[in-house]
């Protein structure tokens, strides 16, 4: 579980190391938000696939445009004006 005040709580490995140790390609793209915090979405495939994870991660990018305009911040009123 991941809380503002804590970060990471019980963590213990992360989702990429094992990917990255048997050399396994690993992507993570913005897949969205939990409440306020970011959610990623992890691909892996297998040794020296490294396009075809690119490629995956890209097509998930493009149907799925991440929301990059949320954040706490925008809760909070200000008195600027556009340009």
């Amino acid at each position: 579980m991941t809380t503002y005040g804590k970060g990471d709580v019980g963590y213990e490995l992360g989702s990429s190391t094992t990917a990255a140790v048997a050399g396994y390609p690993d992507i993570t793209v913005p897949a969205g938000y939990a409440g306020e915090l970011p959610v990623g979405l992890s691909f892996f495939a297998g040794r020296w696939s490294d396009a075809s994870v690119l490629s995956l991660a890209a097509a998930f990018e493009k149907a799925e445009p991440p929301d990059m305009h949320r954040s706490s911040c925008r809760h909070k009123q200000t008195d600027a004006r556009p340009v």
